[in-house]
């Protein structure tokens, strides 16, 4: 089903899409996405920023993995993992 994003959930997707661009291996860190959405002027509180976090996960814009962690962090949905099990 089609996702019909706010204008602001349209800017955080895209601050999303730059951010990954701009790392080596496509993955984006819980901090530096927060940290973007203030300095972009997106919000600045933390509920909101989880909100938008939800939405993104909801619409498949990115996953999320080890989540409530420190070390949190966002891919896309088709990202290949070779994680150890």
């Amino acid at each position: 089903k089609a996702q019909t994003l706010t204008s602001k959930q349209q800017e955080a997707r895209a601050l999303y899409l730059e951010l990954r661009t701009q790392s080596e291996n496509g993955i984006v860190t819980r901090a530096a996405w927060y940290k973007g959405l203030e300095v972009a002027g997106i919000t600045p509180h933390d509920k909101t920023k989880k909100q938008l976090k939800d939405k993104m996960v909801e619409a498949g814009v990115f996953l999320v993995r080890e989540e409530g962690s420190r070390d949190e962090y966002f891919l896309r949905p088709d990202h290949i993992s070779f994680e150890a099990t």
